[in-house]
């Protein structure tokens, strides 16, 4: 091995030494940030290449930091034992922990199976050097790990290209690393053997590849994040497919079922046209039934409204007297300074005015004038929430798809039942960022009223209550929305839960409910083309579950709830 000597002045070598002492402490320190980003990495993800990837920078720096020459201020004193035993073992370790994070990156036991016995064959040439090295056979140590070094790296080459052929794309960035090293390895061998010239550049060159080489390994981790990523999206959009396509097969034999079906049906109508007058009736007995539902629920709301409009509205009236007064007191004090400006000469009238001042104390008038116009305005934006939250049911009937946000509708629906909750009982709305789905929306406030117009009378019903509450959830999922109502309600039996949604059941008094509130809400829930479960205990409380598909395309509704 050539090794170059040179004599400088003490302030030269001093000077020099000062910045390459920088220029390591900048290489150092950017091998122990590295370290740290990709362990918390691993941390976070538990991707073994991760573990791996930490493991071969800590053994890639101390190699590094030992070729520098820093090694003598780990091991002062001891340098036979440094150059002998610890430097030669920590490139092996190095060997080691490239093998392990490429193998384990690169999956080389599943993707390239033929070249896997080669790979093994690399871990043994760095178990004879270790062997080697603990025997004393430093120089056959040395020369082991070199040419192992170059194996490695040439054999990873030509992996990693054979797997970026195939379609592995993260490899790109390990073709460019292993280059790199492979190249500055190259060169450095050919320094040291007195091919080149040893200068600042091929002195720094080995390391300034390792950083390189770093930094291109960490892009090549994230971008196998992203390959992975865009296959599982790729597999997910193949499986949408196919699931459309069985949609349109499942459909097209609806649609095959549905005209056979109507042709018996019109045979079936021929022959049956003596039930056509009672089945008129049977429809309009039902249309009047679920009319009576409405119109009871339109009661309860036009109570509801104008309890909540008339706090409001009384907390602005109620203001309006002192406001008036305390103007007047201020109109009264204006007036007076006005006719003691007027008559400059008589200096009673200005005394009148001050006293009149300090009389009405005007800090105290100005102060009150601001806190009951401040109470004016709560009370008009008190009354402008429940005007903006009836606007949602003005049109309960309209059979127009809309495009709308759930959130906003359980929050005017609880604005809407505000006057109807007891003082004990919480409601709880826990609302998820959901994107806005085609709907009904007077329909689906129709469902959310019911429901939990239905919760907080389960809750009423209780003999004893404590810790009381309503909780209402969205959440949003692929291609439906949820909705989830649980209260801490007397509950319900399972011979009670599977009756819910017949028509005209009801588990109330006599002239207290009609039993069609949950059945309507299971057409309207029908008509959406969704979902809904409830999962109740007696004594315990009700849960129930509704999913509505974002983007309905049905026809308008041909029935009336």
């Amino acid at each position: 091995m050539v090794i170059p000597i040179q004599i400088q002045s003490a302030d030269k070598f001093i000077q020099k030494r000062s910045i390459e002492n920088m220029i390591n402490g900048a290489f150092i320190g950017m091998f122990i940030i590295m370290a740290l980003y990709n362990l918390m990495l691993f941390i976070n993800v538990g991707d073994r290449s991760y573990l791996y990837y930490v493991v071969y920078i800590v053994f890639l720096g101390l190699t590094q930091l030992f070729t520098l020459g820093l090694g003598s201020y780990i091991f002062p004193g001891n340098v036979a034992v440094m150059n002998t035993y610890v430097t030669p073992l920590i490139r092996i370790f190095f060997g080691f922990s490239l093998l392990l994070f490429a193998g384990e990156f690169l999956q080389f036991k599943t993707s390239l199976k033929k070249y896997y016995s080669v790979y093994q064959l690399l871990f043994l040439i760095y178990i004879i050097s270790a062997a080697a090295t603990v025997t004393g056979a430093t120089r056959i140590a040395y020369t082991l790990i070199t040419w192992g070094a170059i194996a490695t790296s040439a054999s990873l080459l030509i992996a990693v290209i054979i797997l970026y052929i195939r379609g592995f794309k993260p490899a790109k960035f390990f073709i460019i690393g292993w280059g790199l090293f492979l190249i500055a390895l190259l060169l450095t061998i050919a320094r040291n053997s007195g091919f080149i010239p040893y200068n600042f550049f091929t002195l720094n060159l080995l390391i300034g590849s390792a950083v390189v080489e770093l930094i291109l390994f960490s892009v090549a981790l994230a971008d196998k994040i992203n390959f992975y990523r865009r296959q599982n999206t790729e597999s997910q959009l193949a499986a949408l497919a196919i699931a459309k396509q069985n949609e349109r097969l499942i459909t097209q034999q609806n649609v095959f079922l549905e005209n056979k079906v109507r042709e018996r049906t019109l045979e079936l109508i021929e022959t049956n046209q003596s039930l056509s007058v009672s089945l008129d009736t049977l429809k309009a007995a039902q249309i009047q039934l679920v009319e009576t539902e409405k119109m009871a629920s339109l009661g309860q709301l036009t109570a509801g409204i104008a309890h909540e409009i008339n706090n409001p509205i009384n907390f602005v009236s109620s203001n309006v007297a002192p406001l008036r007064l305390d103007f007047n007191e201020l109109f009264n004090l204006l007036n007076q300074y006005q006719q003691a400006a007027n008559h400059p000469e008589n200096t009673g009238l200005l005394k009148e005015a001050n006293a009149y001042c300090n009389k009405i104390d005007v800090p105290f008038v100005k102060d009150e004038i601001l806190k009951l116009l401040n109470g004016v305005e709560e009370g008009a934006n008190r009354t402008a929430e429940i005007v903006q939250s009836l606007r949602t049911f003005s049109r309960m009937d309209e059979l127009e798809l809309v495009e709308a946000n759930i959130n906003t509708a359980v929050l005017s629906t609880l604005v809407i039942l505000r006057s109807s909750i007891p003082y004990y009982i919480e409601i709880k709305p826990i609302l998820d960022n959901v994107e806005p789905i085609n709907c009904y929306l007077g329909k689906l406030n129709q469902v959310l009223l019911n429901l939990i117009n239905n919760s907080i009378q389960a809750i009423k019903a209780k003999r004893v209550h404590h810790n009381e509450s309503v909780a209402i959830y969205t959440r949003d999922a692929t291609d439906h929305v949820i909705i989830e109502i649980t209260d801490t309600g007397i509950g319900m039996n399972e011979h009670v839960r599977q009756r819910i949604f017949e028509p005209f059941f009801t588990t109330k008094p006599v002239g207290e409910g009609t039993g069609l509130g949950l059945s309507i809400v299971f057409g309207i829930i029908e008509k959406h083309h969704g979902t809904i479960q409830v999962q109740s205990e007696p004594g315990v409380g009700t849960t129930v579950t509704i999913n509505i598909p974002k983007n309905l395309t049905a026809p308008k509704m041909d029935e009336e709830y």
